[in-house]
């Protein structure tokens, strides 16, 4: 299922946000994974620098793509409170809760709970 985007007004457009596997990729090129960014927005604290960034990564699918530059000189305090919206709606977006409908998701290496067959410790037939 593809990520889907969240539209922002900058730089006079409406440009797609998405926080998908490029952009995320793009972060941790940076030396910011997105746990980290995801653990810093968690603690309250701002950083305009991280902020940046994310907004940059996600904007990566616009044609042409935008530099860091360029979105740093698109926010303003006349959008910020809009664009940090969209922000912290493109992270909802890429990274949906659980639902009481979702089947639980087995822990890695889980198992059926029964030796393979071809295991020494196996039944015989």
């Amino acid at each position: 299922m593809a990520i889907k985007a969240v539209y922002c007004q900058l730089n006079g457009h409406e440009l797609a946000m998405r926080l998908d596997l490029t952009a995320m990729a793009e972060l941790e090129d940076r030396g910011f994974p997105i746990e980290e960014i995801v653990a810093h927005l968690q603690t309250g604290t701002f950083s305009a620098k991280r902020l940046r960034l994310l907004l940059w990564a996600m904007l990566q699918s616009a044609e042409p793509p935008p530099s860091v530059a360029d979105v740093g000189r698109w926010v303003d305090g006349g959008n910020f409170v809009h664009v940090t919206e969209k922000v912290g709606e493109a992270l909802r977006l890429a990274f949906p809760e659980a639902t009481k409908e979702s089947p639980p998701v087995p822990p890695p290496g889980a198992g059926t709970g029964e030796p393979p067959s071809a295991s020494p410790t196996a039944r015989s037939p």
